[in-house]
């Protein structure tokens, strides 16, 4: 039989009969009986058919179970995300805030750390010369005032009618205003706390005893009785003027700049994958604060080396000296106030010194986007390859 198989396309897509083409044979019974037609339109459509459902039920089951996985590992990402954004921000460059402080406040440094170079080299003889732990000082403070100011714009809140979400695209005016108000106040009643943070974030681990976890709190109550004007350490009311310009124009820069830079994301019609939406909405949300909190920290950068002048005049704290690791420094001044502050450090620093200790930031904010776009890189080759298996 192999002898009489034809394709049928050879013959015009025409039926074939293989009894009339192989012809009579000698051998062959005359009382055979004819053979029958073989249709190969019939198979063929029957065979497509069969094959297109069944195509058809393994994409349905394939698209179903790579949809549910993508939610789920979505959700994870967009976790990961946040997560990493905020360890970085309050924990791994925490070391880099310190030695931008201390360089701030260091009066009679010649060394003003203006680029990441000189900053690195300080930390590495930090470390090896006080422990690979010294560096995060005062980190718990820090913590415990953010949550203070939390806890004090959400007691305003629930106790008057001022808008605490900033993010409403219908706000009035008059809300705005309540909104600042509200910012405004907490900052005011912080403000104790944060000269206490900022004393225990720079002071020296070798000339001084490690605080406790709510000394912070009790140095902050401190401070508020503090009202003598006789002193070198400047009575709370004086602080709190430049404490509220300063957050609250940082607050306002931030936050503009990360308006903007949402939109402009925003109108990028660049195209991607309905799967990743989320992830990229995630992304787009953290990179704009981070922009706005570089832009507003640059910016008020000279207020903020003034403002950690003031807090820390008259509590005889001790830093470590930033241009020799193994030295430390007591801080000795005698400001009566900001313009006088900014005055003396122009005449005895010049105008880089109240630019001491910019490497320190540019080092933390590029550390920070590099973690950020390195996560982002490895969540889209995890979910894609995710996808494709």
């Amino acid at each position: 039989m192999s002898d009489n198989l034809y394709s049928r396309d050879a013959f015009g897509g025409q039926d074939i009969d293989l009894f009339r083409l192989s012809g009579p044979r000698s051998d062959q019974n005359s009382n055979e009986p004819q053979r029958r037609r073989v249709d190969f339109n019939v198979s063929q459509r029957a065979a497509q058919s069969t094959a297109s459902h069944v195509n058809a039920i393994n994409r349905s089951i394939d698209v179903g179970f790579a949809k549910d996985i993508s939610e789920r590992d979505l959700k994870v990402a967009v976790v990961v995300l946040d997560s990493v954004h905020a360890i970085t921000q309050y924990l791994l460059t925490h070391p880099l805030v310190v030695i931008r402080r201390q360089t701030q406040v260091s009066l009679g440094s010649k060394v003003y750390h203006l680029t990441p170079f000189t900053v690195i080299a300080l930390v590495v003889g930090i470390q090896s010369r006080q422990g690979f732990g010294v560096l995060w000082k005062g980190i718990a403070s820090v913590f415990l005032t953010k949550a203070i100011q939390i806890g004090l714009e959400s007691i305003i809140s629930e106790m008057t009618p001022f808008v605490r979400d900033f993010s409403s695209k219908k706000m009035s005016v008059e809300s705005v205003t309540q909104h600042l108000l509200l910012k405004g106040v907490a900052i005011v009643l912080v403000t104790p706390f944060l000269c206490s943070s900022c004393a225990e974030t720079v002071q020296s681990s070798i000339a001084s005893e490690n605080p406790g976890i709510l000394d912070s709190i009790w140095e902050g109550f401190r401070r508020l009785t503090h009202w003598k004007i006789s002193d070198r350490k400047l009575p709370i009311w004086h602080l709190c003027g430049p404490t509220l310009s300063y957050h609250l124009s940082y607050y306002l820069i931030s936050s503009c700049v990360q308006k903007v830079s949402l939109y402009v994301k925003n109108s990028d019609k660049t195209t991607r994958t309905e799967n990743n939406n989320k992830l990229f909405d995630k992304y787009k949300e953290i990179m704009s604060s981070f922009w706005g909190q570089l832009v507003a920290d640059v910016m008020l950068f000279p207020l903020q080396t003034i403002l950690m002048r003031l807090y820390l005049q008259g509590t005889r704290t001790i830093i470590d000296n930033v241009s020799k690791p193994s030295a430390v420094t007591p801080i000795i001044s005698n400001y009566e106030s900001t313009t006088d502050c900014f005055a003396t450090i122009v005449k005895d620093e010049g105008r880089l010194g109240l630019m001491k200790g910019f490497g320190a930031l540019v080092l933390q904010y590029s550390i920070h986007y590099s973690l950020l776009r390195l996560t982002k890189y490895c969540l889209n080759k995890t979910i894609s390859g995710l996808q494709n298996d």
